[in-house]
């Protein structure tokens, strides 16, 4: 005679389209065993959707963003990503007579500031433009130099006389690859 008492703490729904893993279950992938999640769209913690993208923010903060040396090297991956958008806000123009603009470079191995890969397009962003006005320069075309494997670094690489340029911020959007 079976136990109708006895409540599995893992099971799947009638209909077949959901399993449950009740209060007390749980669920172990062993050595060697993995999971794969086609796209984390429906992919929930807690009932929150987790992010398909990601940011990193670097901030000069007042006129430490007119000294150059200041600019570098601002992210480190820890895992395969794609830059998925640049932004960046300034609060104080730059005033010097020829231009001064900022470019976010991919960085790999040993290379050194300027050395790498431009991530924007043909239009870098402008810190001479309109103070607190967000700028979102188009990205580079060419996949794979906004594409970072785990170790890759992302580099504010500036260009021309940063004079009185202040309060620069600059966040990054990437995706998961």
């Amino acid at each position: 005679m079976p136990d109708n008492t006895y409540q599995t703490k893992i099971y799947t729904k009638q209909g077949g389209d959901e399993q449950v893993i009740a209060n007390g279950g749980k669920q172990t992938v062993e050595s060697g065993g993995a999971v794969e999640i086609a796209d984390v769209g429906g992919l929930k913690v807690n009932g929150k959707k987790i992010a398909d993208t990601f940011t990193v923010t670097t901030v000069l903060a007042g006129a430490d963003a007119a000294t150059a040396t200041n600019y570098g090297v601002f992210f480190i991956t820890p895992f395969a990503c794609e830059v998925v958008s640049v932004r960046e806000n300034h609060t104080t123009a730059g005033s010097d007579a020829g231009a001064v603009t900022l470019d976010v470079e991919k960085l790999t191995g040993t290379q050194a500031s300027g050395a790498g890969v431009a991530v924007l397009g043909a239009t870098k962003i402008n810190l001479k433009g309109t103070a607190e006005t967000v700028q979102a320069p188009a990205l580079t075309a060419t996949t794979a130099n906004k594409q970072l494997a785990a170790g890759d670094k992302l580099n504010l690489l500036d260009v021309g006389v940063l004079t009185a340029v202040a309060g620069v911020a600059v966040t990054v959007e990437l995706a998961r690859l």
